[in-house]
């Protein structure tokens, strides 16, 4: 009886010996996989920031392309040294004569856990490229159009209902847009999307003093006037409008004018004079974010497709 009770108390004992392996054996295993699974989340959330910033350094880049480009890769480089730690790997290159940039980052990023068990980095990279097409449809147009013409960019013109034999005067279309939401939408900008190949009419009656109000309220609500020369975007200018370009002119209201483009017109300057509303300023190049195409006139105005 004794010798069967010593037996039982050995193999409970060694029972619970093989239990506690296992507790132990199991126990580091959920470790191991919590560790491998906070470091994966660990890495794809920095590989989702790193692809952020790096399409915002290729949206500034694709700007700069709008100004000339001669120094984008150099501003896209300054810019990443700003914004990206532990940078080891970086290029950038502009092509499609000088439409496209790419921006490609890489840096070591150092894993949480799984460190611990010699695993210590892992090398995250991104590669964004940045398009620049002519702008086919914006929402938010002054209501004003100007005739299709070669502009020449950040040079003086005036814009008028009435124009006069300067060869720096460039005849404007009132657009009919309703006359109660006429002035609101210079100030605030047309409320409906306008779209290459549509067909706009003019605003007939007079205008000049709704037009003259709104373009003083925009001026207001930004005086500084060397705001183009520093990157102004419209939200932080409102100054700078943008136009449809159309292929006629009818100021009668009767005859429909097909819209073309779009382009970006800075305003310096606004009055009246007798019948005539005077709008001095610069059309410049300038990017957006809206609905882009390649198959449509270039006046200036782009917006940026991002592709990864």
């Amino acid at each position: 009886m004794k010798e069967n009770l010593s037996t039982l108390s050995l193999l409970i004992r060694s029972s619970k010996g093989s239990t506690s392996v296992v507790i132990v054996c199991t126990t580091l295993i959920i470790a191991l996989l919590a560790a491998l699974i906070t470091d994966i989340g660990y890495v794809a959330i920095e590989r989702f920031k790193l692809t952020k910033t790096v399409e915002e350094l290729a949206y500034i880049g694709a700007q700069e392309l709008v100004k000339g480009g001669s120094n984008a890769a150099e501003t896209v480089r300054i810019q990443t040294l700003k914004e990206v730690n532990d940078l080891n790997d970086f290029d950038v290159k502009i092509a499609d004569n000088k439409k496209e940039i790419t921006v490609y980052i890489g840096r070591p990023l150092e894993y949480i856990f799984l460190k611990l068990i010699g695993i210590n980095e892992k090398q995250i990279t991104t590669r964004v490229t940045a398009k620049l097409s002519n702008v086919s449809a914006y929402k938010g147009i002054a209501p004003i159009a100007v005739l299709k013409q070669n502009f020449t960019y950040n040079k003086k013109y005036i814009l008028s209902n009435n124009i006069t034999t300067s060869k720096d005067t460039i005849q404007i279309a009132p657009l009919n847009v309703g006359r109660d939401n006429y002035k609101s939408s210079i100030i605030y900008g047309y409320r409906k999307k306008v779209t290459v190949g549509d067909r706009v009419y003019a605003l007939r009656g007079d205008i000049l003093s709704d037009t003259s109000e709104g373009i003083q309220k925009l001026i207001s609500k930004c005086k500084e006037a060397s705001v183009v020369e520093k990157g102004a975007t419209l939200e932080n200018c409102p100054r700078i409008v943008i136009i449809p370009v159309v292929d006629s002119m009818d100021l009668t209201g009767k005859e429909p004018m097909k819209v073309l483009g779009f382009t970006a017109f800075y305003i310096e300057e606004s009055s009246i004079n007798k019948e005539r509303v005077i709008i001095e300023g610069k059309f410049i190049k300038h990017t957006v974010s809206s609905d882009i195409s390649d198959g449509i006139p270039d006046f200036g105005l782009s917006g940026v497709r991002l592709y990864h």
